[in-house]
């Protein structure tokens, strides 16, 4: 070999190496402003909206890296208070319901997860204020009618029922993993959630939703749970209470009878009582109720928020 072709193969070996190097260099520098990138996306935070409303409910979860012993800590901050929330399984993967009162301020509030490794991530989503339209209602006239005297006394019994049901546990686990359902195989929505009743000069939100449903309709169970409470109220008539876990309730309100009794285990689709026109009602239908930590909730929200489980 003459000593021009080793110069020739020195300098070829030399651009490969000097190439090779540059390269590596420029796929360094690339994966670094993509770890960039997804880390400003909040990689292990999923929220079902950025803009939930009033009286809704928010599913955050996290991706498939994270498992519920990855968690440290969530919080949520709103105007510079922050409160820890609790992480549950839904479907395998952790998962945190967050619920908003029909009346919660709105505004900007920020979810922070702590991770075991030290690692931190945050993500922010926006309350929106509801429309809440407010509406003049009778009082039956079962019920002393509309009297100053029948609305205090419809006023002191629900504070006092509500107080009763706020009583009521739930499992810390839930006893579901898929798709809620509705509580009629027919359902036909007659009257909707978070409008004000103006009865007699006070005004008092409806906190559920009401199923069109003659006397005697088969009510089921919209998952599965556990019946907590069977009774008769004056206002809500004869109601069924079952706990789903994790912080999740139904309510089944002006039933005609009831045939669950407390204690019993129902599956998805149990019926568990047969509908009615008891209590403050004035046709036979089901008033559907959810409640998520103890606040009342939009029950078709709710329902329609397990898609996000696919």
């Amino acid at each position: 070999m003459t000593l021009y072709s080793k110069l020739g193969l020195l300098c070829a070996v030399f651009l490969i190496i000097f190439f090779t190097h540059i390269y590596t260099a420029h796929t360094i520098t690339l994966l670094d402003v993509l770890k960039k990138n997804i880390s400003q996306q909040s990689p292990h935070i999923i929220l079902s909206s950025l803009t939930p409303n009033q009286g809704e409910t928010l599913l955050v979860r996290f991706d498939d890296t994270v498992r519920i012993n990855h968690i440290a800590k969530v919080t949520l901050t709103f105007n510079e208070k922050s409160t820890p929330l609790r992480v549950i399984t839904i479907h395998k993967r952790p998962a945190i319901l967050i619920p908003f009162d029909l009346n919660e301020t709105p505004g900007t509030r920020i979810l922070h997860a702590t991770f075991w490794n030290r690692k931190e991530t945050h993500v922010s989503f926006t309350l929106a204020a509801r429309y809440k339209p407010v509406y003049h209602f009778n009082i039956p006239t079962t019920l002393g009618g509309n009297t100053v005297q029948a609305k205090n006394t419809l006023i002191t019994t629900l504070a006092k029922d509500n107080l009763l049901l706020s009583t009521l546990p739930s499992n810390p686990s839930p006893y579901w993993k898929d798709a809620f359902r509705y509580p009629t195989d027919v359902p036909i929505i007659t009257d909707t959630f978070g409008y004000g009743r103006n009865i007699v000069g006070q005004v008092l939100s409806h906190k559920g939703v009401d199923f069109r449903a003659r006397i005697g309709t088969p009510i089921v169970s919209i998952h599965h749970g556990t019946v907590i409470y069977t009774g008769t109220f004056r206002n809500y008539g004869t109601t069924v209470v079952v706990d789903h876990g994790g912080g999740v309730q139904s309510l089944y309100l002006h039933l005609s009878s009831i045939k669950t009794p407390v204690h019993t285990k129902v599956k998805k689709g149990d019926v568990i009582g047969f509908s009615g026109n008891t209590g403050y009602s004035f046709a036979p239908h089901l008033h559907l109720s959810i409640k998520v930590r103890g606040l009342s909730i939009d029950p078709i929200q709710f329902i329609h928020l397990w898609k996000y489980l696919d």
